[in-house]
């Protein structure tokens, strides 16, 4: 065994030599080594993981805290047509459903605050001349119905929103369809960020109603379309 005072006045070559084997194996020292370089040896390891620990646990709470600033933040956008849509069903027949959207033709603005719900703002504007069912005599027919000549817009603005969480809020305000203005309830689903394919950053909100055509006026043969409309808003900045 070597002592303090041999380690101190060893040779050079031997001292070196002493060192090397602690400055390479710095995760544990000879049972042979002298106590007290043994106790300094584990002052130091157990100093280095209590700042490991340190660092780690300062890390967890600056991503929580970035994770809920993230989720509380004021949002405002403008909505991008290209990237939004309104889809729609209706039931035919009772045994098959129309399906199709408004593609293209989502406009508007969204500004919304989580910490000041009754702030926050929903504007929409849908044209509904973007009508497609991918099918063109059933466009035609629909079109004729909606008469999207004299009513060239479906629009939408909130009076009251109700966060429900971080990611659900319901929206009630005045939807004006077909020339009828009416109050509905959205139910919406915010959406985290995420990247298109071009890399750049979008936001939005799936939202989700369900209303009654007979109560916008719009005629149809009433046995063989159903009179509820399903409708799913989704906008993209």
């Amino acid at each position: 065994m070597h002592s303090v005072k041999d380690v101190l006045h060893a040779p050079p070559t031997r001292a070196a030599k002493y060192a090397d084997g602690l400055a390479f194996k710095p995760d544990r020292v000879s049972t042979k080594a002298h106590p007290a370089i043994q106790a300094a040896f584990q002052i130091t390891r157990s100093t280095a993981i209590v700042n490991s620990m340190k660092k780690e646990i300062f890390s967890a709470l600056l991503l929580a805290q970035a994770v809920t600033q993230a989720a509380t933040a004021s949002e405002t956008y403008q909505i991008n047509p290209e990237n939004s849509s309104v889809l729609f069903k209706v039931r035919l027949l009772s045994i098959t459903n129309i399906e199709g959207c408004f593609c293209g033709g989502v406009s508007g603005r969204v500004s919304l605050d989580p910490d000041a719900p009754q702030k926050s703002i929903v504007k929409l504007e849908i044209k509904t001349a973007t009508l497609d069912t991918r099918v063109t005599n059933l466009n035609n027919q629909i079109k004729g119905m909606l008469d999207v000549k004299k009513f060239p817009l479906i629009t939408f603005k909130n009076t009251s929103a109700q966060r429900v969480n971080d990611q659900q809020y319901n929206l009630t305000g005045d939807l004006t369809f077909h020339g009828v203005t009416k109050q509905v309830t959205f139910r919406s689903n915010l959406i985290g960020q995420s990247k298109d394919p071009k890399g750049q950053s979008r936001t939005g909100s799936d939202n989700y109603l369900v209303i009654k055509r007979s109560e916008f006026g719009v005629k149809g043969d009433t046995p063989a379309v159903g009179d509820d409309i399903f409708l799913t808003i989704r906008i993209r900045n």
